[in-house]
């Protein structure tokens, strides 16, 4: 898990323009500190103690991760390896999303280009926004009548991942 995945090269766009922006945002906002990076180049950083009280939450955007110093306050995460792996679920999600909008893209620019007008822009806007595509999923569990965010599937399987693992078998090299 420390190395760079192959997946990073289909997560390059996000990456750049909203995974690895944002921890820096919440610092320059003075929402977060302490910067970081974590394996495959996950740029992290930790609330603010003053934050932290209002919103008890870790979360992982992109490639980018802002832990709850204390993790353990909500979600059932008891240790911080565990959060650590657990958001780190998130980030394979997104670069599994990012692989299928990336195909999804070659499809369309090849089927485009073979009609005689190739959709650059469509293929482009279409791996660009893949890593937003599982946002549907929140909108299933709204539809049908679950917790927004605790009964989408994302969150479903990065709980089940993670609930079970001992903190020490986490991150081996």
């Amino acid at each position: 898990m420390t190395k760079l995945t192959f997946m990073f090269f289909f997560t390059i766009p996000y990456s750049i323009t909203v995974g690895w922006a944002w921890p820096y945002l919440m610092i320059a906002l003075f929402l977060a500190e302490k910067p970081g990076l974590e394996n495959g180049l996950v740029v992290t950083a930790q609330w603010r103690p003053w934050f932290a009280k209002r919103f008890p939450f870790s979360m992982a955007i992109g490639r980018g991760v802002v832990y709850h110093p204390a993790p353990g306050i909500r979600g059932g995460m008891l240790t911080p390896t565990q959060t650590q792996f657990h958001e780190h679920v998130h980030i394979r999600q997104i670069e599994d999303m990012m692989l299928v909008g990336f195909l999804v893209a070659a499809a369309v620019l090849t089927v485009t280009a073979l009609a005689g007008h190739a959709e650059y822009r469509l293929a482009a806007l279409l791996w660009f926004t893949s890593a937003e595509w599982r946002l549907l999923s929140y909108v299933a569990s709204f539809l049908r009548g679950e917790r927004l965010y605790e009964d989408a599937e994302p969150e479903k399987s990065a709980r089940a991942q993670s609930e079970h693992l001992k903190p020490m078998t986490i991150f081996t090299e």
